[in-house]
């Protein structure tokens, strides 16, 4: 084809554009032209539109060239693509190289150092002293004594007088070793810029290979939508059976002795004669009965995201029940809540699930049944009685050691858990038919030892080879190797990975991918582990086996023949390289740098910067090396050691080191005369803004119904959570807000002494797990939001002020020119939270502080209730702790991070982007929002900007709040 005349018509068409090819477009479009299938106009579609175009808008229009050429609509006078011709491909004229390699750069060297020599003299002159004048902040004290005046740092902006005193003069006789020091400064930097410009065209060069790879991964991915296409598969390894071939045949045995019985035409000849004598000799026909094969209903939890370590398992077990003639209907959860649950790809809620199948038996597949919700059993789960027979396969091992009342409570309501193994999958299927009595069956162990750890850490680094391996892929290395499998004896030992994975420092606590599907291996641990294994290699020859049987295992899978796929056919191709290299067959920059300024540049680049770090391994070239350096400069921005390396040719030649240097002499003697010229500046003044001070506020003192009350100023803060917070939710979207109008806080929560003075009662919960809850000092909880209202009305009424809120059952509406006690607004909320800081904690940043400022789950809580996620601290205190316990914010606040979550008056929703000024949230909604972390909370739930939400009428063990009160110019 690439003789084909209308071809080059095509190319003609190209050039008639003003875009001149370089030599290697002219080779690309050769070797497309040349490896493309006769035929197959879709694959020269895209290969010469993602060659040739640079944007979206000339992918599309040199593809649609290929399509008029495919319908022999481009002649030899042919048409002109509305492509732009490339600056940078342009030839200098005559008249430009000669300046560039004349008198040009004697000219910008003089020039430019005119100005770095008098920076350079002047930076000879003493430092000036600075005087800073102490700025006094007046304090009003209003005559009253039931208010009491503290004081805060607030932001500030006034501005204040510097004074600087004169200026001596340099003595004359340095006048010679400035200039001396001017001129070895100015060649060296001459240098250093004529290097500088050649590292930055190359930089730049290297950073638009990377612009193209991404742009060119996009419209294949983009392509690859429009057709329908799936990508192919990578490696091809042979999933194991989810049991023994005995325990999948006895369990379909099992589930196939559950029958649906129902009459047939064939007359029963010995019944019909019994029955026919006993009613006398009248014709009484009896028709024989058949049983027919049941269905069974399972469902299976997808995880939160769409997988799980588990979830293949579930998957081929299902499969296989079906391949042994088991009829199943087969639907999907998430999350472990059994509601909704999907059913051909559509959400069906479980009452509508229960009407439909509710005389089938239930099976359900989930590493993690939740039935809670704020320590209350969720109304799903009383809805799995509408099943006669329900049974639970659990393949998490871990399971019965650390959710006993999770398990405790799905089997007060029938929910009978069973382990993911061969006697348990069994005794399911004996339990959920109802035939026999199922067998005893526990949760496989796993021997411990340094056996056990020696197999995990070599697993982990067989998943590190694997470029993002799957759960399926992670079980296929455990089988494929012989050291692994006696310490780990089955696929339940993957839970094992996962809690060695969440020992390491470098995963802080996570194994699993946000999205589930795969194992999270942080590039910090991966690299710890390579390093290990590069000193282990040395001098264990098991090690430096075990690692080269490693690689020749995924060569394998990845087989010889690519993909047709083109984007498939770049991964393998990435892959296969990195496998070869890793095996030492060839050099770095044979395998790889073909594939720079491809789709997977971006992964090439990363490569080379892994490999370059592990080059004791292995000899590698010079050229190996410059390679490196510039496919790094695609990643990052240039830096000093660039200079002191890489390739000779951009050094500058003698010739013009003579000239720049004669240039900034000259302009360093001149600069020395002009500065000494200018000298005499005496005395100056300077105005510079300041950035805060101490401001005075009040606080109303507290009472046996009240905590103090604590006046808040107006000011404006960033609310929500930047993007690079750890853990983040997509609902906290950082914005400027701005309170215009003071108000009152409580500097502590409400306690359960104050709460039952007002209200009569304290409807706080009473333990959990056997620590108390109660106690006068410590914070009311088990109040819902209608709770709350309430209480501030009769607090209000108590003190003679004007209620804030009419209350009809659930609806509240809030009378904002009351002076009466009330609910803070989210903003306001955070906004004290905050205290004029941007930390993560509020006070801090940093986790192993958090039990100097909140009540959260550490190890006190962990070590009493068995939790896992634990800050990494220990504040002595399981549950609950005395209001005003742990350390005030800045502006005196207490307990903002933990003990209870708040309730505030907002009705939830996503938070804005843009400013707002003292926002109240919507008019309505399902959900009041909830802040503020609690004494169960993990540490991510302790950040200030953590948000969730309550219906007005649920209550909880972890839910308190704190009230507010606005300040009318009268107060």
């Amino acid at each position: 084809m690439a003789n084909d005349p209308p071809l080059q018509h095509l190319l003609a068409a190209v050039e008639r554009s003003g875009r001149r090819l370089s030599p290697r477009e002219h080779v690309e479009l050769r070797r497309w032209l040349r490896e493309a299938p006769p035929g197959d106009w879709d694959t020269l579609r895209v290969g010469l539109a993602s060659t040739l175009a640079r944007d979206a808008e000339e992918w599309t229009l040199i593809a649609e060239l290929v399509e008029r050429h495919r319908a022999g609509a481009v002649t030899a006078e042919g048409e002109s693509l509305a492509l732009a011709p490339t600056p940078d491909e342009a030839a200098p004229t005559p008249r430009a190289r000669r300046w560039r390699d004349g008198p040009g750069p004697l000219a910008v060297a003089v020039l430019a150092w005119f100005a770095v020599g008098a920076l350079i003299v002047s930076a000879f002159r003493p430092e000036p002293h600075i005087s800073i004048p102490v700025v006094e902040v007046p304090v009003v004290v209003p005559e009253t004594s039931e208010v009491q005046i503290e004081y805060i740092p607030m932001p500030l902006e006034p501005a204040r007088t510097l004074t600087m005193e004169p200026v001596q003069r340099t003595p004359k006789h340095r006048e010679f070793w400035r200039f001396t020091l001017a001129l070895a400064a100015g060649m060296l930097l001459a240098t250093l810029g004529h290097r500088w410009r050649h590292l930055g065209a190359e930089a730049q060069a290297a950073q638009e290979k990377l612009a193209a790879g991404d742009a060119n991964r996009r419209r294949q991915e983009q392509r690859r939508l429009e057709l329908g296409t799936d990508p192919e598969p990578l490696y091809g390894f042979p999933l194991a059976p989810p049991l023994s071939a005995a325990a999948l045949a006895e369990s379909a045995d099992r589930l196939g002795q559950h029958r649906r019985w129902s009459g047939t035409q064939r007359l029963d000849v010995g019944r019909t004669v019994s029955r026919t004598a006993q009613r006398g000799g009248r014709l009484a026909p009896v028709f024989q009965a058949r049983g027919l094969p049941a269905p069974f209903l399972v469902l299976i939890d997808e995880g939160v995201r769409g997988g799980h370590p588990w979830l293949h398992r579930c998957q081929a077990l299902v499969e296989a029940w079906r391949a042994l003639g088991v009829p199943l209907i087969v639907g999907t959860f998430h999350g472990g809540h059994v509601d909704p649950v999907w059913m051909g790809g559509l959400p069906r809620s479980i009452e509508d699930l229960a009407r439909r199948t509710g005389d089938l038996p239930l099976i359900l597949l989930s590493p993690e049944l939740d039935p809670f919700d704020f320590g209350r059993v969720q109304p799903w789960v009383g809805r799995l009685s509408a099943w006669g027979r329900q049974v639970w396969i659990d393949p998490d091992p871990l399971a019965i050691q650390h959710r006993g009342p999770e398990i405790e409570a799905l089997a007060g309501v029938g929910l009978r858990r069973f382990p993911f193994s061969d006697k348990g999958v069994v005794a399911a299927a004996t339990a959920v038919v109802g035939v026999g009595r199922p067998a005893e069956a526990r949760d496989p162990t796993l021997p411990d030892g340094e056996d056990r750890e020696e197999a995990l850490w070599r697993w982990a680094l067989a998943a590190v080879l694997v470029p993002k391996p799957t759960w399926a892929h992670l079980e296929s290395l455990r089988v494929a190797f012989d050291e692994l499998r006696p310490a780990l004896p089955g696929p339940h030992a993957v839970r094992w990975l996962l809690e060695w994975v969440k020992k390491q420092p470098e995963a802080r606590g996570k194994a699993i991918s946000d999205d589930g599907a795969q194992l999270h291996l942080p590039k910090a641990l991966q690299q710890r582990l390579l390093q290990q294994l590069e000193e282990r290699a040395t001098r264990e020859p098991d090690v430096e086996a075990f690692r080269q049987r490693a690689l020749e295992h995924l060569d394998t899978q990845l087989g010889r023949a690519h993909p047709k796929d083109p984007l498939s056919r770049l991964i393998w191709t990435l892959r296969k390289s990195l496998i070869q290299l890793r095996l030492g067959e060839k050099r770095a920059a044979e395998l790889l740098q073909p594939l720079l300024g491809s789709a997977y540049h971006a992964e090439v680049v990363e490569i080379f910067q892994r490999e370059a770090a592990r080059s004791s391994a292995r000899a590698w070239s010079a050229g190996d090396r410059e390679a490196v350096a510039q496919a790094g400069w695609s990643r990052r921005a240039l830096g000093l050691a660039d200079l002191l390396r890489g390739a000779r040719h951009t050094w500058p030649h003698p010739g013009h080191l003579a000239l720049w240097s004669l240039g900034l002499g000259l302009g360093s003697w001149t600069a020395l005369e002009a500065a000494e010229a200018s000298r005499p500046v005496e005395v100056a003044q300077a105005e510079l803004p300041a950035t805060f001070e101490l401001r005075p506020r009040r606080v109303w003192p507290g009472t046996g119904l009240r905590p103090d009350m604590v006046e808040i100023l107006p000011g404006r803060f960033q609310m929500g959570s930047p993007e690079d917070e750890e853990r983040r939710d997509a609902d906290e979207i950082q914005h400027e807000v701005v309170i215009t109008r003071r108000f009152a806080i409580a500097r502590t929560e409400v306690t359960q002494a104050m709460y039952a003075a007002v209200m009569g009662e304290n409807p706080s919960v009473a333990e959990y797990k056997g620590v108390s809850l109660l106690g006068d000092e410590l914070p009311v909880q088990n109040v819902s939001w209608v709770d709350a209202v309430r209480f501030c009305n009769a607090l209000s009424e108590r003190e003679g002020l004007t209620p804030a809120y009419a209350i009809q059952g659930e609806q509240v509406t809030w009378n904002r020119d009351a002076e009466g006690y009330r609910l803070p607004t989210e903003a306001e909320w955070a906004y004290a939270a905050r205290a004029g800081r941007q930390e993560m904690y509020g006070e801090t940043s940093s986790s192993d502080e958090i039990c100097r400022y909140a009540n959260a789950r550490d190890s006190a809580a962990g070590q009493e209730f068995g939790w896992e996620s634990l800050a990494p601290c220990d504040d002595g205190v399981a549950g609950l702790a005395p209001a005003g316990t742990y350390e005030p914010s800045a502006w005196a606040l207490h307990d903002m991070g933990g003990n209870v979550s708040e309730w505030t008056w907002d009705w939830f929703q996503d938070l804005p982007e843009d400013l707002q000024q003292d926002p109240e949230g919507p008019s309505a909604g399902s959900g009041r929002v909830i802040r503020g972390g609690s004494w169960s909370s993990r540490p991510v739930n302790a950040r200030v900007a953590y948000r969730r939400w309550g219906s007005p009428s649920v209550r909880g063990y972890v839910l308190g709040f704190r009230p507010a009160r606005s300040l009318p110019s009268a107060l």
